[in-house]
């Protein structure tokens, strides 16, 4: 998740350059692995990110 965090840090660092609040949305896949999700959460904090919320994808019929 290196690659993530990175891309996270810089999108923070541009959103208080611009005095710009950081807001996240999380999509999750129904049969995501929860661990997947807690990297991602793990991500969202190293990169000081703190407005974050979830949704999950629809299912496909």
């Amino acid at each position: 998740m290196p690659r993530l965090t990175g891309a996270l840090m810089r999108l923070k660092q541009s959103a208080d350059a611009a005095k710009s609040p950081t807001l996240v949305t999380v999509l999750s896949e129904p049969e995501a692995k929860y661990a997947r999700t807690v990297d991602v959460l793990d991500a969202l904090a190293a990169a000081e990110i703190t407005n974050v919320t979830f949704t999950v994808a629809e299912e496909e019929e």
